[in-house]
């Protein structure tokens, strides 16, 4: 069940970004999208990561791990600043959109800045928690 959260999450995005948002715009929706980046871009940088560093060890001829909680808070940190600057900073946001058209050309991207947005980011501590399963408390039973 390890990888259900992370396929929600790109479905709840898809289905918002292509379908309820044009259909049912409002405040909801405009944040769903949010909530599911901040979960979902630190699982994306880990993964990206950890695939940098196989492919640095295998060319070092070295026997690669996985790199840990130190990728994963690295991550989440880059998600809380990234994330931050596209609700705060009207220059970022062109950038970021800028970005994203020149990856995706055949789609439109729009991004505005809206510092209510920010109330996404606990989303970040979740993803964490996802990618660090032992930092988990146990429950008492």
């Amino acid at each position: 069940m390890g990888q259900v959260w992370p396929m929600v999450t790109i479905g709840i995005i898809a289905a918002n970004d292509w379908i309820l948002k044009a259909r049912w715009p409002g405040w909801i929706s405009g944040k769903l999208s949010d909530f599911g980046l901040c979960f979902l871009l630190p699982i994306i940088l880990v993964s990206l990561g950890e695939w940098v560093t196989w492919l640095w060890t295998l060319s070092q001829q070295r026997r690669w791990t996985p790199p840990g909680p130190i990728l994963s808070g690295l991550a989440c940190g880059v998600t809380i600043l990234y994330f931050t600057l596209l609700q705060l900073s009207p220059t970022w946001s062109v950038f970021h959109t800028a970005w994203l058209h020149s990856l995706f050309s055949n789609i439109r991207f729009v991004a505005t800045p809206d510092p209510t947005d920010l109330l996404a980011l606990p989303m970040v501590g979740l993803a964490w928690l996802y990618l660090n399963p032992k930092s988990r408390k146990p429950h008492l039973s």
